[in-house]
């Protein structure tokens, strides 16, 4: 599995945001779909952007910020490093 360190910054920010946006750490992932324009303009080559999205997920999962809840449901773990 490829690190892709910047994209998976901006969907841990993004998370953030939403979460103190609306005082919930709770989100699913069509909300962070709701991003996808935003990260085409970044990527605007990459045809994947939804499975690299998840893919990003799994790494922030991995490294202990989320948690997968079910049915494209997450909670944002409060790490602090």
């Amino acid at each position: 599995m490829v690190f892709h360190k910047d994209l998976l910054d901006i969907i841990d920010n993004n998370i953030i945001r939403y979460s103190i946006n609306e005082n919930n750490n709770y989100f699913t992932l069509n909300e962070i779909y709701e991003y996808l324009f935003y990260f085409k303009k970044l990527y605007p080559n990459n045809n994947n952007l939804k499975a690299k999205i998840r893919q990003q997920l799994q790494l922030l999962r991995n490294k202990g910020y989320i948690e997968f809840i079910g049915n494209g449901e997450y909670f944002r773990l409060n790490k602090n490093d």
